[in-house]
């Protein structure tokens, strides 16, 4: 064989909190300066923290929140198409929108 073959058990974990419930008065005093400028711009801000057994570089931290961002904007995409398909049927085909009245409650 070319390599040698791995031994023994290894095991790992990680972790990934995003606006998390406050442990400490510094997470608390952090939730209040977002909470305060989302009330003022009504801008969301995210406070993300990685935990993982093994050590990660900074690219590679770097490349988890660009992968996890772009889920995200191809989410946001998809909700955002649907919403407007919705509001399109919505305003040609009012119809569709009426529960016959069998299902009415």
């Amino acid at each position: 064989m070319w390599f040698e073959p791995l031994r023994g058990e290894r095991s790992w974990n990680t972790c990934v909190r995003v606006n998390g419930r406050p442990t400490n008065w510094r997470e608390r005093v952090g939730d209040w300066l977002r909470a305060a400028a989302m009330a003022c711009d009504g801008r969301w801000s995210l406070a993300v923290e990685l935990k993982s057994t093994e050590r990660l570089s900074i690219a590679d931290q770097k490349e988890v929140f660009r992968a996890g961002f772009d889920t995200w904007t191809r989410q946001l995409e998809v909700v955002t198409h649907h919403a407007c398909v919705e509001q399109m049927l919505k305003a040609q085909r009012p119809d569709l929108q009426e529960q016959p009245e069998a299902l009415k409650p």
